[in-house]
């Protein structure tokens, strides 16, 4: 209901940038708010709908003589109360503007992605973009959907980071194209690999619970020889065995490269009773379990990197696991 009401809100007040010069007008015919010190210390608050919304204002870029939309936070300063009148008087104002959209006197339009982050956003974007625009989401990502002259939309990326749309006309309509858009990457699968990679895994565990015994148990191990040991896990390389090869020759050093990285210092109540206020520090050795977890999903994959990153081409969504 509430987004109902937010988009029939944006959608009833006309702020759509069909032009600079539409733009321009609508500033120039927003009255500034009065009131509490503002028109005395130069504070032009044009609000962009409805006036009790003061902090969504009309802006205007006197450098680049650029109109739009900004987020405005204006807060007064020393602020004095006579006590026989109790007239409030202001010492001065804090003023921040934060600009989302506008657009300059070339037709073209600038977004400022830093600012874009609630739904009312999206909505306020939607009703505001010119026509030949539209905002869409596709799961977590956000694309600006551009209508071309040969008929099939393009979808653009949107980074959360500054886009610019130009203008530029065909067969009498106006259209937008993207300044420097950015080309999504893909990561393909190779199921192969990954399916390979996995019974590799499951033969290196039961060398590694034959081996494992076999090491000594320091009573702590560095930061910095952990990460040598993470370091040489991270190549992926010493999971692959040639060909007739029983064991890996790289698996031992594996082995005490995974048993070392998983040592820590832990602390616990003695006896397990905190009634009696005693803390003690132990060294904790990983179990198997704890290994299993280590090569499993999202980490084997980041080890063995079983996939190859492709470029999507430009205009064409890409989600949901590249379903689209």
């Amino acid at each position: 209901m509430a987004r109902e009401y937010r988009k029939a809100h944006w959608y009833g007040h006309h702020v759509r940038f069909t032009s600079y010069e539409a733009v321009k007008r609508s500033y120039e015919l927003t009255k500034p708010l009065q009131g509490f010190g503002r028109k005395e210390h130069g504070i032009d608050i044009r609000p962009l709908t409805v006036r009790h919304r003061k902090w969504e204002a009309w802006h205007h870029d006197p450098e680049t003589n650029a109109y739009g939309m900004a987020f405005v936070q204006a807060y007064p300063q020393n602020v004095d109360k006579d006590k026989v009148t109790g007239k409030l008087t202001y010492g001065g104002y804090t003023e921040n503007r934060k600009p989302l959209l506008m657009i300059y006197p070339n037709g073209d339009i600038k977004l400022d992605g830093h600012w874009f982050n609630s739904y009312t956003t999206w909505e306020m974007l939607s009703a505001m973009l010119p026509e030949g625009i539209t905002f869409v989401k596709y799961g977590a990502k956000c694309y600006f959907k551009l209508d071309q002259p040969e008929g099939e939309p393009m979808y653009f990326f949107f980074p959360h980071t500054n886009m610019t749309f130009i203008p530029y006309e065909s067969n009498g309509k106006r259209y937008y194209r993207v300044a420097a858009p950015m080309q999504e990457v893909k990561y393909v699968i190779d199921r192969d690999k990954a399916k390979r990679a996995r019974a590799e895994v499951a033969e290196f565990l039961k060398y590694y619970a034959l081996m494992v015994d076999m090491l000594e148990q320091p009573e702590s191990v560095g930061w910095k020889e952990k990460r040598e040991c993470e370091e040489m896990l991270e190549e992926g390389t010493w999971l692959w065995r040639k060909s007739g090869e029983e064991y890996g020759e790289k698996w031992p050093d594996a082995v005490s490269a995974l048993y070392r990285s998983h040592i820590e210092r832990r602390g616990r109540w003695k006896n397990g009773d905190y009634s009696n206020n005693e803390w003690e520090h132990y060294t904790y050795y990983p179990d198997i379990h704890d290994i299993e977890r280590e090569l499993r999903g999202e980490r084997l994959y980041r080890m063995v990197r079983p996939y190859t990153q492709e470029l999507v081409p430009l205009g064409k969504p890409f989600y949901s696991n590249g379903r689209g």
